[in-house]
This record gives C-alpha cells, structure tokens and sequence, in this order.
C-alpha cells in the first residue's frame, strides 16, 4: 500500500472513529488516574421510580466493588453526561443490583432506552484497581439493564483516534522523508 493512501486510510478512520460509537467503554490509567469515558449502549435500563441505572455483572464481587470506586471517582470528577431517548442526564454515581452487577445511576430523566455517554476525559485517584492492565469485559446485567457489554480498559490503551492520528503522523513522515531523498 502506498504512502500516499495509508494516509488517506488514517484520516478516514481519525473522522469516522466518532461514529463508530461501540458498547460503552472507560479507559483509565492506573498509574496517573487518567480516564477517558464514552460509547452507547441500546439500554432499556432500569427504572425503579427514583432513577433510572443501567448495570453490568462483573467476574467477582471484588470486581464490581472497584468498578464502584472508580465510577465514583470518575461521577465526582465531572458528573458524567449524556442522553438516554434524546433526554439530557448526569450521572449521581454507581448503582448496584446484586453483589456482582455494577453501573451507572442517573437521577433524570426518568425514562429507560438508549443510553448515550458524551466522551469525556480528566483525571481522578490513581490506584483503583487492583487487578493489573488489560481489558475487563462488564456482561450485560443480569436485570435486563443494558444489551452490550461494558468494556473497562486499564493501562495506557489509545482509543482509534488515537492510533488513526499516530498511524497518520507515521505517513506523513515518511511522505517527507521519501521526498527529500528523491
């Protein structure tokens, strides 16, 4: 493949990464309490009356109890945003529905369906989970709450910009380079 098209193919994929809004995802580092959060998830969430939560069952209770700690540092850092029907939310914190089932509360609106989190990063505590690097998979709750899984990725993992702009910058310095040769 050509230079010239592998830098084409990068900023497509830099301006589709956007689009391209998969299950709900929370990067974090563990080391420096950075965290990046965003994605959708089809819902319906739950709605007891007071508010309404979307869940998803972890591998031990352990797990679910630091998916708690870190949903709430990351909820008392910017009060996480987004839209479920087109309704506007914020997010009060963690919702628990048995002892490994763990997510998202949302005081309004009071409605269940598609839950849409607005990308946002920042940084919280640092050493929130004990269970190394690596990707950790939330399952759909075991209540019916959410549809996809909750992906919880925690290291230094770039996000498909991140690796379209890094993929383009690559190209592009080639590009200069094979042309001061010539």
């Amino acid at each position: 493949m050509s230079i010239k098209r592998l830098a084409i193919l990068s900023l497509l994929l830099t301006l589709l990464a956007p689009l391209s809004r998969a299950a709900i995802s929370i990067n974090y580092n563990n080391a420096t309490g950075a965290y990046s959060v965003s994605g959708f998830d089809p819902g319906p969430g739950l709605n007891p009356g007071g508010f309404i939560g979307i869940v998803w069952t972890w591998a031990s209770e352990a797990q679910a109890d630091e998916v708690n700690a870190l949903i709430t540092a990351l909820v008392g850092d910017t009060g996480l945003t987004g839209t479920v029907n087109g309704s506007d939310f914020v997010a009060d914190g963690p919702v628990t529905a048995n002892a490994e089932d763990m997510g998202f509360m949302f005081s309004t609106p009071l409605e269940t369906g598609e839950f849409v989190m607005d990308s946002t990063s920042g940084i919280v505590a640092s050493g929130l989970w004990t269970f190394g690097d690596g990707a950790f998979i939330g399952a759909p709750g075991s209540f019916g709450t959410s549809t996809d899984p909750l992906t919880l990725s925690v290291g230094v993992v770039p996000e498909p910009a991140t690796w379209a702009t890094l993929v383009g910058v690559a190209a592009l310095g080639l590009t200069a380079l094979r042309r001061r040769r010539v």
